[in-house]
């Protein structure tokens, strides 16, 4: 079982050690690994496409721009995402 909550408005980091879960739970909360069992809420809603828009994820190696704060390298992320890249 693994259950947290952040603060809206927070940026909030998993970590762990190699093969403790990190990138399959949020492989799970962003629909790209399914669960086998078990739910979840995201901003206490099911986590639908519209709800997960809001979530912004860097997986495994992280191709980002270093030059840039963590806020541009996420808002260029999920404009890839949504010119479906």
């Amino acid at each position: 079982m693994f259950s947290f909550s952040v603060p809206e408005g927070s940026v909030y980091g998993i970590l762990g050690p190699n093969g403790s879960g990190k990138t399959t739970l949020l492989g799970i909360i962003l629909d790209i690994l399914k669960a086998s069992s078990g739910s979840f809420l995201l901003m206490g809603k099911s986590a639908d496409a519209n709800v997960r828009k809001q979530v912004g994820t860097l997986l495994e190696t992280p191709n980002f721009y270093h030059y840039l704060s963590g806020e541009k390298n996420l808002r260029i992320a999920s404009a890839y995402k949504r010119q479906g890249f």
